[in-house]
């Protein structure tokens, strides 16, 4: 069966994370705002899964454009829908999300079809309102929309028309739960979203049940959370002894709050550039990790402070990264974020590949990891690009793995 996706912000990494949850390298239609597929898993539990992706659902209906601008073709669509579902109530809410250009006229013929199918049928609606083409997932929260009404989501690719219907939304007071109520939050070292943390999570996954990754420069404990939240086999370190205490304390925290268990002698003080215990030897199936970025910036960097600060950061990273090598099994995988840093005017890169890829590591390029990606903003030759572009400091995202 068809299912859809809609992305938030970084429809590269979002589009990534899918095929690495999915396992389907066909993407029967895609853009950097959503993705269709055929595949019979249940779409509601990929979502639950995903960091990137904000809406699922099931497709019923795909026709040429130009055929649905008919009325009378558009009301025998949503009859049809509407023949498939049962509803309690006599008086419901109901949404429609529109992906791509769509014109006033069309969004009010959508609108006057559904009312007039439901009158028909003998249900009162009420249309909901939104600033934006896509429903907000709080709208549908408040409303209960996939409890009691329904959204339709009208897809634009091409020539052709795709609908769907919303069956999950991403569980929003989960994630700013996660995010805002944690006891320690260290901003003096940056913030890694949940988000972002759980799709660089799901980009190291090999089809193992329970996969034991390590995450050396763990901070205040965003992926250690986002990995258990996955129900992995999570491990911490940090150079840093209070970056370890607030991961512990955090960890119990989620601990309470989600019924999650953490076992805190998994997270301990441990500087990369040094060997880890024995035990640890080609010990982890994958490493996730956002290092350590260099000292804060409030201003755009001269060339010459770039290399600098470039210089220091490769080393740390290349020690970093002979570590890795050790501890690491053989065809292991690590996902880091590397920083993009504002120089002079454009955004520049690391030049780590001499440094690092010859410790046993190959680079898996986002073309090289799912050929459709080089169709995509948001990627270098190397990997993924996260940021704002009022940010100083960006992160490119890129995935190794052991040989």
């Amino acid at each position: 069966m068809q299912k859809f996706f809609l992305f938030g912000n970084s429809g590269a990494l979002s589009i990534a994370e899918i095929y690495k949850l999915t396992n389907i390298e066909k993407f029967l239609y895609f853009s950097e705002k959503f993705a269709v597929l055929d595949f019979s898993k249940d779409e509601r539990e990929i979502l639950r899964d995903s960091g990137g992706t904000i809406k699922a659902g099931k497709v019923f209906e795909i026709q040429k454009f130009s055929k649905v601008l008919s009325q009378n073709f558009l009301r025998e669509i949503v009859k049809n829908f509407l023949s498939s579902k049962s509803f309690k109530k006599k008086k419901i809410n109901f949404g429609v999300s529109f992906v791509g250009n769509f014109d006033s006229n069309f969004k009010r013929k959508i609108k006057e079809s559904i009312k007039f199918e439901l009158s028909e049928i003998g249900i009162k609606s009420r249309f909901l309102e939104n600033k934006t083409d896509i429903l907000a997932t709080a709208t549908l929260k408040f409303n209960k929309i996939l409890e009691e009404g329904f959204e339709i989501v009208l897809i634009k690719s091409g020539e052709n028309l795709i609908f769907g219907e919303t069956t999950e939304n991403q569980d929003i007071d989960r994630w700013s739960k996660k995010d805002f109520e944690r006891p320690e939050r260290d901003t003096t070292h940056g913030l890694l979203q949940p988000k972002i943390a759980r799709i660089m999570l799901n980009l190291s996954r090999k089809n193992l049940k329970n996969p034991k990754i390590l995450d050396p420069s763990c901070g205040s404990g965003t992926i250690l959370q986002e990995g258990l939240d996955l129900n992995f086999d999570m491990f911490g370190s940090d150079i840093d002894s209070k970056s370890v205490e607030f991961s512990k304390k955090n960890l119990l925290w989620f601990f309470k709050e989600f019924d999650k268990k953490i076992d805190e002698t998994k997270i301990f003080v441990q500087d990369i550039k040094r060997d880890f215990d024995k035990k640890f030897e080609n010990f982890f199936d994958a490493i996730v990790s956002e290092p350590f970025m260099g000292s804060q910036i409030s201003k755009e960097l001269t060339f010459k402070n770039f290399l600098t600060r470039s210089k220091e950061l490769i080393f740390l990273y290349s020690k970093s990264f002979e570590t890795f090598s050790k501890i690491l099994k053989r065809g292991g995988v690590v996902v880091f974020a590397f920083p993009l840093t504002l120089t002079e005017g454009r955004y520049k890169k690391l030049n780590f590949e001499s440094k690092i890829l010859g410790k046993n590591f190959k680079m898996i390029p986002p073309q090289n990891f799912l050929p459709i990606l080089s169709r995509f903003r948001g990627i270098t030759e190397r990997g993924f690009v996260f940021g704002k572009n009022d940010q100083f400091v960006q992160r490119e995202i890129v995935v190794f793995e052991k040989l």
